[in-house]
């Protein structure tokens, strides 16, 4: 539950800092807030599939508990709305559609990375995973027309380098341990196809719930009417008011709940 708690605050606590830099006022609490939640951040997503892998070893979950782990994520975003300091449940009357697409891939991704990760174990798991940076770069460059800067496609391209490093380093063992029977071998490439989709599908929300907190539709100048179907289900909430990141994971997590 906590790991999509702390995902809202990073969330705030890096909209705050951006706000200070931009308006040039003292920081005050903003920086250790950020960093605070940044280290949380990290070591959260390091320990979820080391107690997924604890878990599945004990016995704990099986086919019939796969739901369990989801259930646990998709209660913590609902419980996000503690967070909720204004009263701007009205403007989620104003994205219903949005909300619903935001709800169902993110239920899915969340389904498909917790069967894989079952399939693949952690250490397989977390170098498929880790490309969800790369695969929300890229939709938010061709779907929001955002163009990305400077550290942030270094920061993409050194992500990228340290996956294929990861790739090189743990194929040696991984095929030794995978060459002891052709069904493990099925089901270790089955479930890293699993977790791929669901990592794609995982950004893909990430994109949509951008777009709904930042009220920005997105420019039509450069693909022209390639994209025409994308942006218009998105423009007709171009009138909509700003959503605060905890009410929006709260409504995300209520929905996937039930």
């Amino acid at each position: 539950c906590f790991l999509n708690l702390k995902e809202v605050l990073f969330a705030m606590a890096k909209r705050r800092s951006r706000e200070s830099t931009k308006n040039m006022i003292k920081k005050d609490g903003a920086s250790f807030t950020f960093w605070l939640t940044t280290f949380l951040y990290v070591a959260t997503g390091i320990m979820q599939p080391i107690a997924i892998d604890y878990l599945k070893s004990r016995g704990a979950l099986g086919r019939k508990c796969l739901v369990l782990p989801t259930l646990a994520n998709v209660m913590g975003m609902a419980c996000c709305g503690v967070l909720v300091k204004s009263k701007s449940w009205s403007s989620l009357f104003q994205n219903g559609r949005l909300i619903l697409i935001a709800a169902a891939v993110d239920w899915i991704s969340g389904m498909l990375l917790t069967g894989g990760i079952l399939l693949t174990g952690g250490a397989i798991f977390v170098i498929f995973y880790n490309s969800c940076p790369v695969w929300t770069a890229l939709l938010s460059y061709f779907v929001l027309k955002q163009t990305l800067t400077g550290p942030q496609t270094a920061g993409i391209i050194l992500v990228s380098v340290g996956l294929i490093f990861n790739v090189l380093g743990n194929r040696s063992n991984a095929s030794i341990s995978v060459s002891q029977s052709e069904g493990n071998a099925r089901t270790v490439m089955i479930g890293s196809i699993i977790v791929l989709l669901g990592s794609f599908l995982h950004s893909w929300m990430f994109v949509i719930s951008e777009f709904a907190l930042k009220n920005k539709p997105p420019n039509n100048t450069k693909n022209g009417t390639n994209n025409k179907k994308v942006n218009n289900a998105i423009h007709k909430n171009t009138d909509m008011t700003e959503i605060s990141p905890p009410l929006w994971s709260c409504c995300l997590g209520t929905i996937e709940s039930f």
